[in-house]
């Protein structure tokens, strides 16, 4: 299947590959924690009983989502050569049918320290990694049972699971200036996607699920963030502006050094 039309996107967020220290043999463990709030228009389909039968509205509404995640990341460094894992685990409420977001993502990763001075370093990275996401939803659907004059509410369970995978690489700079690290970084990503929708009667209703592939779409994004280094800690605002979507990103992070190992 062709890929949709590249995304070019500017954000102000966590950089890809964080802040490692070229220390042959080290390791650092990183452990974060974010607040999101997304906004976005949203088309859904209502029931009402009028005059006794049921009618089907569609509406257009603001769907928002509110909710953080907690993330963590692990590197292992072998001269200029980093080996990393990432993931997280993300949960957002919605204001739509009692919407509840779950996500589950985990990554590989490799960086190449391409150069380093005193006040700069250049590393060249590459990754894949696996999303999880399912979305729980609640819809009120009217259905007519023997032997009863007036309709009666179905509360029905909707599962929307989403199975993504990518694969990335870009390049990123962190720049020393006084106690900050400022570090512009740009990735580009080729994604790809499978779905399964279900829906599950409260009563003895059948309900069609639904299956089928996403089509597979790249993307660029640019950007930057800032970490105060003597206490290694970043703190991150996204604030990112799309046709459809309105996303704020909030985070946390804190880094550890877990040593050398011993030869």
């Amino acid at each position: 299947m062709a890929a949709a039309d590249d995304k070019l996107i500017f954000t102000i967020a966590p950089p890809p590959v964080g802040y490692p220290e070229f220390v042959s043999g080290s390791k650092e463990l990183g452990l974060g924690v974010s607040f999101m709030a997304i906004s976005l228009p949203f088309t859904y389909i209502e029931y009402e009983i009028v005059n006794n039968l049921p009618e089907i509205h569609q509406l257009d509404k603001e769907l928002k989502l509110k909710g953080g995640a907690v993330t963590f990341n692990e590197k292992a460094v072998s001269g200029n050569l980093a080996f990393g894992q990432s993931g997280g685990l993300a949960v957002l409420a919605g204001n739509i049918n009692k919407s509840l977001l779950l996500s589950v993502n985990y990554r590989l990763s490799g960086i190449w320290q391409m150069a380093k001075t005193k006040r700069m370093t250049s590393l060249l990275f590459a990754g894949a990694g696996l999303e999880v996401t399912q979305n729980y939803s609640k819809i009120d659907i009217p259905q007519y049972m023997p032997f009863i004059t007036d309709p009666v509410i179905d509360e029905v369970s909707s599962i929307f699971s989403l199975l993504s995978g990518n694969v990335s690489g870009g390049l990123q700079m962190n720049v020393q200036t006084g106690d900050f690290i400022i570090s512009p970084f740009s990735v580009y990503t080729h994604s790809m996607a499978k779905y399964i929708s279900t829906m599950t009667s409260s009563m003895s209703f059948d309900y069609p699920s639904e299956d089928g592939q996403v089509p597979a779409f790249n993307s660029l994004v640019l950007g930057f963030d800032i970490v105060y280094t003597p206490r290694r800690i970043a703190l991150s605002s996204m604030f990112q502006k799309t046709k459809k979507a309105d996303i704020i990103n909030i985070s946390l992070r804190k880094s550890f050094d877990l040593g050398v190992a011993l030869k």
